[in-house]
């Protein structure tokens, strides 16, 4: 009986977890306004049936009895499945069954490509290029052998890497918006895997997803990502039910129909499938553009500091940690950022000092509050330094503010 109770428990458990994510696709399922609340709730709600599960197990005495009722009726089950085994490999065997193998050699047709992106970083002490690259190509299966090609192709062309990664997308302007993910490959032929302490790993890491987008679709996404500023609520983030509706409107669609033709582009990583590798058998029907593959210059920090694209986002992370308990120093009375939970506080940056490495980074994310109690946007700078030689923070060289927006 009390394993029955920790069953119930478990069942809600996963039932909770399912509606956190079912919240991500569509807030309202749950009765919430955005991605993020209906997520979190699904995420607590998961955790009190899981620990309620644990403490209901049983202990001592009670875990014994419990443990041999059920290994009695085990028993009973396994003779009476005995039984029915037998039966059934009698009919197998009259009508001559056959196993399936579930692996396969990928067999299929690498298109051209064009990469998009380039970047270069270590794995602890193994070296990585990572590409996102677009495509022609629409089945699973294209899209992995495209990918794979790609990554052969721009592995040999980088000398230093010891791991190719390419990334897949859709559409160009779908990489910008961090959507439409439909393929990714991992090459690392040495066989010592992303580590590089493996032995023997595996060569080749696939996934590959059939998602395909229609004309109407890019549209509606396009639209998406052009008034989201317009809905944001008073904490910044999003209000995904209102956005939704708008353009339902705008489209002449109903609210579902908008939320069927968007959902699966902001999800499509989860719906890659792993294709298991276990030989080459790629035909190409196109070539790589030549003049589309750009290769991360090098993996010093010397090269990627003539580039202010390469310097900017190697050093975007850390400078907002840095820079950010300076930036509210600034406020003479309260403050408020206004950055949702998938935005970034610094959307622009700029050379400070070239030959140094100095860059400016710029957002516009932050509300300051006067002395009457109003509320006012306001621009933020921050002049940072990179250490170039150590993993430590860096120097925050000035800090500005002034009223208004980027």
């Amino acid at each position: 009986m009390a394993y029955i109770v920790v069953g119930i428990f478990l069942l809600l458990a996963i039932i909770a977890f399912i509606a956190g994510f079912a919240g991500l696709v569509k807030p309202s399922l749950i009765k919430q306004n955005s991605r993020g609340k209906a997520f979190g709730i699904g995420m607590v709600a998961f955790s009190v049936f899981f620990i309620a599960a644990i403490i209901a197990t049983p202990k001592g005495e009670d875990a014994k009895q419990e443990a041999t009722k059920t290994a009695k009726n085990e028993q009973q089950e396994t003779e009476t499945i005995s039984r029915e085994q037998k039966d059934i490999s009698q009919i197998e065997k009259k009508q001559k069954l056959q196993p399936v193998e579930k692996k396969f050699v990928i067999k299929a047709k690498a298109h051209a490509y064009k990469v998009i992106d380039a970047r270069d970083f270590r794995v602890e002490t193994r070296k990585t290029g990572q590409w996102s690259i677009v495509s022609e190509a629409v089945t699973k299966e294209d899209r992995a052998a495209t990918a794979m090609a790609a990554s052969k192709d721009l592995f040999n062309e980088m000398n230093e890497a010891q791991v190719a990664t390419v990334w897949l997308f859709l559409d160009e302007d779908f990489y910008k918006h961090g959507i439409g993910h439909v393929a990714e490959v991992k090459y690392i032929p040495d066989g010592k895997g992303e580590s590089g302490t493996e032995q023997n790993a595996n060569t080749w890491h696939v996934k590959a997803a059939d998602t395909r987008i229609s004309k109407e679709q890019k549209k509606i996404l396009t639209a998406w990502y052009q008034n989201k500023d317009n809905f944001r609520d008073k904490d910044g983030l999003v209000d995904e039910e209102k956005l939704v509706h708008f353009l339902a409107q705008k489209f002449k669609l109903s609210v579902d129909e908008i939320n069927k033709k968007i959902t699966p582009y902001f999800f499509s990583y989860f719906s890659m499938e792993s294709l298991i590798v276990e030989g080459w058998d790629i035909k190409r029907i196109g070539s790589k553009k030549a003049e589309s593959v750009k290769n991360p210059i090098t993996f010093t920090a010397s090269a990627c500091q003539q580039d202010l694209q390469c310097w900017g986002n190697k050093h975007s992370i850390r400078a907002t940690f840095v820079c950010k308990p300076y930036i509210e120093k600034l406020a003479k009375y309260d403050f408020e950022w206004t950055d949702g939970w998938l935005d970034s506080k610094f959307s622009h940056f700029r050379w400070k000092n070239r030959k140094e490495g100095a860059i400016t980074f710029l957002g516009d994310k932050i509300k300051l509050q006067n002395g009457f109690g109003a509320w006012q946007s306001y621009v933020y700078e921050c002049d940072y330094l990179p250490n170039k030689d150590k993993n430590e923070n860096g120097t925050v060289l000035d800090i500005r503010v002034r009223e208004g927006k980027i």
